[in-house]
């Protein structure tokens, strides 16, 4: 019996290898192995988090959280509410958390959301009712810059759990 797994694509290889590249980097920061370990370890949880919670959670969300003229799943980790939150927190743990499985964790949701993000920008139906989820619809310019600022924030955050002291 076969094992049969989809292809992969250069940007999953990307997402599969960036964790590996910011953890050598944590390594050569703070120089001991098991912290680099739990912060390589917090990168492919808070991946597989999303990833398990589009794949496998969406079924449930789609049958009995939509609404009658939804196209398309309301998923509550791609809601502006998560991600607003995914900010505030990212801040904390990155600021007054010693925890490298916790900066992992926070690196792994938000490399996700980033390319949910920057690959769903240019469809603006899609985008409001994805990750907006209000009445109010928000134009091309708006999402643009919304994913513009989530990229600079991500690259930041991310740089910080890396060389964080």
């Amino acid at each position: 019996m076969k094992l049969k797994l989809p292809s992969l694509s250069q940007s999953d290889y990307f997402k599969l290898s960036l964790p590996i590249f910011a953890t050598l980097i944590y390594y050569f920061f703070h120089q001991f192995l098991l912290s680099a370990g739990f912060y390589l370890l917090g990168w492919y949880a808070g991946m597989a988090l999303l990833i398990l919670d589009k794949n496998q959670l969406y079924r449930y969300y789609y049958e009995s959280v939509h609404l009658d003229n939804d196209k398309f799943a309301r998923l509550i980790t791609r809601s502006l509410l998560f991600i607003l939150a995914y900010l505030a927190l990212s801040i904390f743990i990155i600021t007054s958390s010693g925890s490298s499985l916790g900066m992992g964790i926070i690196s792994g949701i938000g490399l996700i959301l980033c390319f949910e993000l920057w690959q769903s920008k240019n469809f603006v139906e899609f985008f409001n009712q994805y990750f907006i989820q209000a009445k109010k619809q928000w134009n091309k310019n708006e999402i643009d810059r919304f994913v513009k600022f989530f990229l600079v924030f991500y690259s930041i955050i991310t740089f910080l759990s890396v060389i964080k002291f």
